[in-house]
Order: C-alpha cells, then structure tokens, then sequence
C-alpha cells in the first residue's frame, strides 16, 4: 500500500512539474523575420522589414530594440550604445539602418518582445549586412560612320 501511495504521489510530482514547463494556454512560441538588402554601399541608407508571429494571442503590445554591429560600426545608425526601440501592437515594423562607410559585414541585431496581460514573450534575430565599394561600369559607344546607327543591341 505505501509504495502504491508512494508511486501516485510521484506521478502527481511528474505531472505538476510538466505542466508548469508547458507554456500557458494562448502562448505560442514568437518568431521574427527580416527582410531587405543583404549587400548595401558603404554608408548607404535603407529600411528592413520586420515580421512577427507566434507568441501571446489577444491584445499584444511589441517592443522591438535594434542595432548595428560590426568591426568597425563607425557611421553605423542604430548603434549597438543607442538602439533604436520601436513600439506598436501591429506585427510588422520599418527598421531604418545606415551601415558604416567602411567595407566589412556588419549585424543588424533585432530584440522583440511581445506582451499581453502577464504573458511575455521575447525573441531575438540577426541579420547579416555585407558592406561593400559598389563596381560601377561605364562605357562610350562612338559610330563614326556618314549613316546613322539604328536598333543596335549592346549587351554587356
């Protein structure tokens, strides 16, 4: 009998403990995503797309806190010392990002954090920037000739 009553009282244990890692009821994990340029100018300015989903249903207030970082984030806006925190209860934002005016790869660094009620959910995503001198080409087409040079397809 006591090894019964011993047997029930750690499967009661088993569950409890179980059930308080179970997330509460209306909250999904939270995911976010950014999307733009994975190459930009140096010192270029430009905006990322950020998508949230998942987390806390209901009524949910985001805060989303970002920042660049890299070797040498000089000229980098929003600075890793500064982020930038954006508030709203809609599920996508405009990050706006100026990268260094130094090649390199940089991180735009992404913190969300979605609440409602007592239910807070966080997440946190990276976006790599490849910082790079763009190529420009040019060229000059001279037709030298007394007739005029029509429908002429220049490819390159």
């Amino acid at each position: 009998m006591a090894s019964r009553r011993l047997g029930v009282t750690l499967g009661l244990l088993v569950l409890a403990l179980f059930l308080s890692l179970a997330p509460a009821s209306g909250q999904n994990p939270i995911f976010a995503t950014v999307a733009g340029p994975s190459a930009l100018a140096p010192g270029q300015v430009t905006t990322y797309d950020l998508s949230i989903a998942g987390g806390p249903t209901g009524q949910v207030d985001y805060s989303v806190t970002y920042h660049v970082t890299g070797p040498d984030p000089a000229g980098a806006l929003p600075p890793q010392s500064t982020p930038t925190t954006l508030t709203g209860n809609t599920t996508t934002f405009k990050l706006n990002v100026t990268v260094p005016s130094k090649e390199q790869t940089v991180t735009l660094t992404v913190r969300v954090t979605a609440r409602s009620g007592s239910l807070i959910e966080n997440t946190t995503v990276e976006r790599s920037i490849v910082v790079i001198t763009p190529i420009v080409l040019t060229a000059t087409f001279r037709h030298e000739a007394s007739t005029a040079a029509v429908n002429v397809t220049v490819r390159f």
